[in-house]
């Protein structure tokens, strides 16, 4: 009994040496497909954290272009307002 576990299945304790190396086998399969889960999950979100970071930067350079179109249409319409005011002041001038 002390080989298989007999002892052990009379009083309830649990099973035997043979029925413990099942399980033992069948708790490290699960271990492993556990760990082979989390690897794959690691590089899912690495994937993720590489797609968002160049999500940012894509971002950064449209606020750049944003920003730099902004000041372009600011000074195109003081010239316009420029040359508006010049033609209304020559147009004054010819009357």
């Amino acid at each position: 009994g002390s080989l298989t576990g007999g002892s052990l299945r009379k009083t309830g304790a649990g099973t035997g040496i043979l029925g413990r190396k099942a399980e033992i086998e069948a708790l490290t399969k699960a271990v492993a497909e556990l760990e082979k889960k989390l690897e794959d999950s690691e590089d899912q979100r690495q994937e993720v954290d590489d797609g968002i970071g160049t999500i940012r930067r894509e971002l950064a350079q449209l606020d750049e272009q944003l920003k730099f179109y902004q000041l372009e249409e600011v000074k195109a319409e003081g010239e316009y307002k420029d040359q508006t005011r010049r033609d209304r002041k020559d147009a004054v001038q010819l009357r």
